[in-house]
C-alpha cells in the first residue's frame, strides 16, 4: 500500500491543518510519477514549470490536466465505462499503472485509525456491494465494535448497462439507493426490518431517505442514507452533496474520526474532497478501497486511471484557491 496523502491530525488548528494538508499535496503533485506521466502525454515544459512555488504549480498542472479528460472527450461527460483508452495511452499502460500505484490508486486498504464512522460510498455495478462488504471486512479484521456505518448514495436510476452486475446482489434494484440497501442487507445479513424518512419530490434530484436497520452488525448500527442535489435543476446529487447532507444528519462532533470505503483508484480524490470538510469542522478523516489487483491485473483501464488523478487535482486547485492565504503565508 502507498499513500502519500492523509488528513493531519485534528489536535492542531485550522491553519495548521491545512499548511500539514498542503505539505502532503506537495509531494503528490511533485512526485516523479507525476512528472514522468505528464511527459509521456506531451508537457515537456514540466521540468520548467516545477521550478514555480506550489500555488504557482497547481495553477499550471490544473490547466495541463485537462488533457486527461477523457470523460468530456470521449464520453460527453458520460459515465467512465464509455471510456476507452486511445492508442497513446495503450503504448504506456505498464507506466502509467506503476504510477497509480505510486500515487495511493491501487490497493488501498489498510488504516491506521479507528474510526467512529464508516462509510461506504454508493457507485455503479458491483460498488453497491463490494464497499460494504469491505466495511465488514475491516470490522472484523480490526475487531472493531460500536461503530456506525452509513451508506451514502443517490436516487439516481441505474443505467441498463449495469444491469448485469446489479442484479448479482440486487435483482429489482431500480435505484443506486436500492441497489445500496440489497448490498448492506446481504453483506450483513439483516431481516429487511428498519425504519425510514423520505423525501418526495417531482425533480428526483431533490428526493431523499435515510433508512436506520433494525439490526446491528457487532453493536454498530447500520444506515442507508440517500442525498439530495445542491443543483437539483442541473445535476444529481454528486458525492459533495452526500457528505454534506451525512454531516447535516448524524451528530458528527469535532475530533471524530471517519472512514470512507470507496474503490482505491478514486480514494485521493474522495479522501480530498471530504479533507476540506474534516478541516473545516474539526474532525479526522481516512479513506480506503475495496478492490484489490492481483498478479498484475487491473481493474480499471488506464485511461480510467488518468481521469481520477486530473479529478483529484481539480480538488488541489479548489483547496489552493481556498485557503491560498493561509498557504502563501498570510494568517
Amino acid at each position: 500500500m502507498n499513500k502519500i496523502l492523509y488528513c493531519p491530525e485534528s489536535k492542531y488548528n485550522k491553519n495548521e491543518r491545512i499548511k500539514k494538508m498542503f505539505l502532503c499535496i506537495s509531494k503528490w503533485i511533485r512526485s516523479k510519477e507525476i512528472t514522468d506521466l505528464i511527459k509521456l502525454f506531451g508537457g515537456n515544459e514540466v521540468e520548467e514549470a516545477e521550478k514555480l512555488n506550489d500555488l504557482e504549480y497547481i495553477h499550471w498542472l490544473h490547466r495541463f490536466v485537462k488533457v486527461w479528460d477523457y470523460r468530456k472527450k470521449q464520453a460527453n461527460m458520460g459515465e467512465r465505462w464509455n471510456v476507452y483508452d486511445e492508442d497513446d495511452v495503450i503504448k504506456n499502460e505498464h507506466k502509467i499503472l506503476n504510477a497509480a500505484e505510486a500515487l495511493g490508486m491501487i490497493n488501498i486498504n489498510e488504516t491506521n485509525i479507528k474510526p467512529d464512522f464508516i462509510l461506504p460510498l454508493g457507485g455503479a455495478r458491483m460498488t453497491n456491494f463490494d464497499r460494504p462488504n469491505m466495511t465488514k471486512y475491516i470490522i472484523d479484521r480490526y475487531s472493531w465494535t460500536d461503530k456506525q456505518i452509513v451508506a451514502l448514495s443517490g436516487n439516481r436510476s441505474l443505467n441498463e448497462i449495469e444491469y448485469p452486475y446489479i442484479r448479482k446482489y440486487a435483482y429489482s434494484a431500480e435505484t443506486e439507493y436500492e441497489a445500496m440497501n440489497s448490498g448492506l442487507e446481504k453483506v450483513f445479513s439483516l431481516n429487511n426490518r428498519f425504519t425510514e424518512k423520505k423525501v418526495f419530490d417531482d425533480n428526483p434530484n431533490l428526493c431523499a431517505c435515510i433508512r436506520k436497520y433494525d439490526e446491528k452488525y457487532k453493536n454498530s448500527c447500520i444506515y442507508s442514507v440517500a442525498a439530495p442535489s445542491s443543483e437539483p435543476e442541473k445535476r444529481r446529487a454528486n458525492s459533495y452533496d452526500t457528505f454534506i447532507y451525512f454531516l447535516k444528519k448524524f451528530d458528527v462532533k469535532k475530533e471524530d474520526r471517519i472512514l470512507l470505503v470507496t474503490s482505491s483508484i478514486y480514494v485521493p480524490f474522495q479522501l480530498l474532497l471530504f479533507m476540506d470538510l474534516a478541516i473545516e469542522y474539526g474532525f479526522e478523516v481516512d479513506c480506503i478501497g475495496s478492490d484489490m489487483v492481483v498478479q498484475g491485473n487491473k481493474l480499471s483501464k488506464s485511461s480510467n486511471y488518468l481521469q481520477e488523478i486530473k479529478s483529484t487535482i481539480d480538488v488541489i486547485y479548489k483547496l489552493s484557491n481556498k485557503y491560498y492565504d493561509v498557504v502563501s503565508g498570510g494568517n
